[in-house]
């Protein structure tokens, strides 16, 4: 719970309950608040004064549209009014908000926007940020909403607008759907010369190219942001029934594009869908194409041939993806040789290019420069690539994955890596490329993060001669038994700077280098999914997490553990044959237990450590120790021997969270801790009755009760519940506490909110 005043008397942000509204004066001209209480809702009426309203209501109760009539009728003086309510279905009339400026609605479930939002003359954006996907086609917005000319921007679903080319001040439009009838075609687009941004949407639609034409794009010459998509090619199989109608559909759709010709000051572009197999023709004009910065081609399945974009001399983001029959870029337009390839990229990343081989004219990179400016590389699936000569001198972060080169140099002029992921290229042999040994006797290599497959990566130039790295990662991995001692001496050289390592997948290794306790400043230890290790060594008394998981030969933790005085978390998931562990450290805050099928009891220095988080799961315990009284949470599932909790339970004065889930012996529960807040109980299948305490319990603010079929009846509530959840209990329950009817209604009629269900039939 929370209440924040950003400025005095002027913004507040409410976090929380009701009684946080009291201390914010009536005058207050902008409120943020996120609320699961609809009381909070209901007294938002009584800041008259607002000029913009943040409303996040994230519950799962159905929200009653006549508290927003109340607000719309009082706040007449807002400007700007933001909605996200989930299970908000309809939104009464906005008659009373003439001067609202901006509306933005998101993540509910309306269908239809009010008739009057086509009255508010003043408003400038309008958006819609979410996935309608129950809309009555033509009905979401009013009809006559094209009448507000003063509109800036529009964020809209499908449909869209009807006839919205009346809007010829229009600058920012994201969501014109093309559709074949009147009111809904590219003509539409011909006199809005004043959009700055454009989106379009299902341009499959569009079934002679010529329609294309009457858009305009050309005459644009404020257009700097054009997306254009087509239909996902998973919703067009019907194009696919011969060759000759997938011909059809790529010859159309390099028509319409051809016709689609923006203006030259266009700045970004993104195609999405295009089943083309050639370029626009305007895209090869250097003199169209020029100004572009930002470059997104995706989903693109036939395309084979991509424009000369590395000679656009502002480019700096350069997306290419899913697009499997691209085999090169077009070299012919390639301006003289002494030309610099892709001089403002900064950004590239490519993905699901198979076939994609030539990227760049060699000639071009013998006496000039290759992506000077490049700081990130991404290149993914792209087996057939060519190599590079070098690396780009200003290179920070690297990714590759699946890509069949040799080798390549990191060294062109370049001195720090920030992140570097290298994971299955198969053919590489080398780090180094073109430059000699001798080249980098002087040479220093940091690094942020480096993920690899094999550890004789780290023996290549120039990853010899790293000085300080950050991160490493070590995954998919079907061969490697141990690790070489070169590859033992390279983690020495790293050992004061490597802070986290990360061993996943690793099929067949057996057992773990002797450095490990040398790694004086390793913080993270992860290892798993590695099958046939069957013991850990002594690790650093640096290490402040240390998570084990799908380790299924091994049986034991080092007894030291419980003299490493920096430990604080600590995860061990299904390790089957653990069967006991040894004392944890007293530092420890957080530990999870989870499948360890071979461990019947908890070490006894449990009940003494610190720990604030315990989490058992599927442990075969047959009861449980004292816990610490420093805990804050505790979760309980698939505990199936134990029948009962320790009787100090009531004693755990810090525990704020508890959840109990599937524990079928568990016939009660003992006294409750005196400040529990949240409390889950499911799959108590024995459970018979809820301790008479809960009454008593003054912090308590959920309860979810699930899946207990025994429960009949529950005990006095406190009345600062305010949240109450039944699921899947005796019918007799159910019946007690029917809303208004049942016998026991009164009992719980003072919780904010109550849902009692019944299990859903099949």
């Amino acid at each position: 719970m929370l209440v924040r005043s950003v400025s005095t008397q002027e913004c507040f942000s409410v976090i929380g309950d009701e009684e946080l509204l009291l201390g914010i004066p009536k005058t207050i001209r902008h409120l943020f608040v996120y609320t699961k209480n609809f009381e909070v809702l209901r007294k938002m009426k009584s800041f008259r004064n607002l000029r913009s309203l943040f409303l996040l209501y994230n519950h799962y109760e159905d929200f009653a549209d006549g508290v927003l009539i109340e607000i719309f009728e009082t706040l007449r003086s807002i400007r700007l009014l933001y909605i996200c309510a989930p299970c908000l279905k309809h939104i009464p009339e906005v008659e009373h908000l003439t001067h609202l400026r901006y509306l933005n609605i998101v993540d509910t479930r309306v269908t239809r926007l009010p008739r009057s939002l086509s009255n508010l003359y003043h408003l400038q954006f309008l958006i819609c940020d979410e996935n309608f996907s129950n809309l009555r086609e033509d009905d979401f917005l009013p009809r006559d909403l094209n009448n507000l000319l003063n509109l800036y921007y529009m964020k809209l679903p499908f449909p869209g607008m009807y006839d919205i080319g009346k809007l010829n001040s229009l600058q920012e439009l994201d969501g014109f759907y093309v559709q074949n009838k009147a009111g809904y075609k590219l003509e539409e687009l011909e006199h809005m010369n004043e959009l700055c941004v454009l989106t379009i949407n299902f341009l499959e639609n569009v079934k002679d190219s010529r329609d294309a034409c009457n858009a305009k794009l050309c005459d644009k010459r404020n257009l700097t942001d054009l997306s254009l998509v087509w239909r996902n090619i998973r919703r067009r199989d019907h194009y696919r029934s011969s060759d000759l109608m997938s011909h059809g559909v790529s010859n159309l759709d390099e028509n319409v594009l051809d016709k689609l010709e923006p203006h030259s000051s266009l700045k970004k572009l993104k195609i999405n869908s295009f089943m083309g197999t050639r370029s626009a023709i305007w895209m090869n004009n250097d003199n169209l194409i020029s100004n572009l910065e930002y470059i997104q081609l995706e989903d693109c399945l036939a395309w084979q041939i991509l424009p000369h974009f590395g000679h656009l001399p502002f480019l700096k983001y350069l997306y290419l993806r899913n697009m499997p029959k691209v085999k090169r870029f077009d070299y012919k337009f390639h301006g003289h040789d002494k030309d610099c390839l892709f001089p403002s990229l900064q950004v590239l990343d490519i993905k699901n290019l198979n076939a994609l081989e030539d990227w760049f004219d060699t000639r071009t990179t013998v006496n000039g420069c290759l992506f000077p400016c490049l700081t990130a590389m991404c290149l993914h699936e792209c087996p057939s690539l060519q190599e590079l000569p070098s690396l780009p001198p200003k290179l920070k972060e690297l990714e590759m994955v699946n890509i069949g080169w040799n080798a390549f140099n990191l060294l062109q002029d370049a001195s720090n890596y920030c992140s570097i992921l290298i994971q299955n290229l198969p053919n590489l042999i080398s780090l180094r490329g073109m430059h000699e040994p001798e080249t980098i006797n002087n040479y220093q290599l940091i690094l942020s993060e480096l993920i690899i497959k094999d550890p004789f990566v780290l023996l290549m130039v120039p990853l010899t001669r790293i000085t300080s790295i950050q991160k490493l990662e070590i995954q998919n991995n079907y061969t490697l038994f141990s690790f070489p001692i070169e590859v033992e001496q390279w983690f020495l050289k790293v050992s004061s700077s490597l802070c986290e390592l990360n061993l996943k997948r690793l099929k067949f290794l057996q057992s773990f280098p002797s450095f490990l306790d040398s790694l004086s400043s390793l913080k993270i230890l992860r290892v798993e999914n590695v099958p046939q290790l069957q013991l850990l060594p002594n690790i650093p008394f640096s290490l402040e997490r240390l998570e084990l998981v799908e380790l299924e030969c091994l049986q034991s933790l080092p007894s030291s553990l419980e003299s490493h005085c920096s430990l604080k978390i600590l995860c061990v998931e299904n390790v089957p044959r653990l069967q006991q562990l040894p004392n944890i450290p007293a530092s420890l805050e957080r530990l999870e237990l989870a499948e360890l099928r071979s461990l019947q009891c908890l070490p006894s220095s449990l009940s003494f450590s610190s720990l604030k988080h315990l989490e058992l799961r599927h442990i075969p315990l047959q009861n449980l120790p004292d816990l610490p009284a420093t805990l804050c949470e505790l979760w309980l599932q698939g505990l199936e021997c134990v029948n009962s909790l320790p009787a100090s339970f009531h004693n755990l004065s810090s525990l704020q969270k508890l959840t109990i889930n599937w524990a079928p012996q568990l016939q009660e529960l003992p006294e409750l801790p005196p400040f529990l807040c949240f409390m889950y109980l499911s799959s108590l299948t024995n459970l018979d009755c809820l301790p008479s305490c809960l009454s008593s319990l003054s912090s308590l603010q959920e309860l979810t009760i699930s899946d207990s079929p025994q429960l009949r009846e529950l005990p006095d509530l406190p009345s600062s519940l305010k949240s109450l959840l039944i699921f899947n209990c005796h019918p007799e329950l159910i019946e007690r506490y029917q809303e208004f009817v049942g016998s026991d209604w009164h009992k719980i009629a003072h919780i904010p909110n109550v849902y009692i269900y019944t299990q859903l039939e099949d």
